[in-house]
């Protein structure tokens, strides 16, 4: 069962960078509370900058680092990442340990709410479509499936979220970040050879990553 699940897990990060997890308690708090009480958490619309340097609308829940809700998903958010950390390692061939080794530990290794860089992303989210990534030449839309969390791995694919006219579409998003200026970012020893050199020179996590970007006709 373990091999087919680290198979699973390989062939949908290599090729979509976005993935379904089941069989977790994650955050199952908050979106047990009644819309009244999860409006508490919900601020204002802004407007923001987008990738492409345009004004646009976000609609957002903020919430507070000390909330009981954060704390009970991020504590039991933790585990989720071990888990994932080391069927990614395993898929490459390595040892489980191997990433969170290089990222710096589990207990270096930071969950938080807003990113700095695109990072691995865990996302609960209402049942509600509209995240969406770009595969193929197109964009297509992450399927809901009862009590799964979203996986999506860090910047490897390029995704967007689109409005729903029909529902209130909410997520919650948990970005698992190295520490910023300590670990270096670069492909592992074991993975780097004649036919298949790094692609990126090393940074770290605060360093800008390379750009992105898609054809406005894409």
């Amino acid at each position: 069962m373990r091999c087919r699940c680290v198979e699973a897990v390989r062939k949908a990060a290599s090729e979509w960078g976005v993935m379904h997890i089941v069989n977790h308690e994650a955050g199952e708090r908050f979106f047990s509370l009644l819309v009244e009480e999860k409006e508490r958490y919900a601020n204002d619309h802004k407007l923001a900058n987008n990738a492409s340097g345009r004004r646009a609308w976000q609609d957002y829940f903020f919430h507070l680092a000390h909330s009981e809700e954060t704390k009970d998903f991020v504590r039991q958010l933790r585990p989720v990442v071990n888990n994932m950390l080391a069927m990614l390692s395993a898929g490459l061939g390595l040892e489980e340990g191997k990433l969170e080794e290089e990222l710096g530990g589990m207990s270096d290794l930071l969950l938080q709410i807003m990113p700095t860089w695109p990072a691995l992303s865990f996302i609960l989210y209402n049942m509600v479509p509209g995240l969406q990534v770009h595969h193929g030449g197109q964009w297509v839309t992450v399927g809901s499936l009862p009590d799964t969390i979203i996986m999506h791995v860090g910047d490897s694919i390029l995704h967007r979220v689109l409005v729903n006219k029909e529902k209130v579409r909410i997520s919650w998003a948990v970005f698992c970040e190295p520490p910023p200026d300590k670990i270096v970012l670069k492909p592992l020893a074991a993975l780097v050879h004649e036919g298949s050199m790094a692609k990126y020179p090393p940074r770290t996590f605060c360093e800008p990553p390379p750009d992105k970007t898609i054809s406005s006709s894409s």
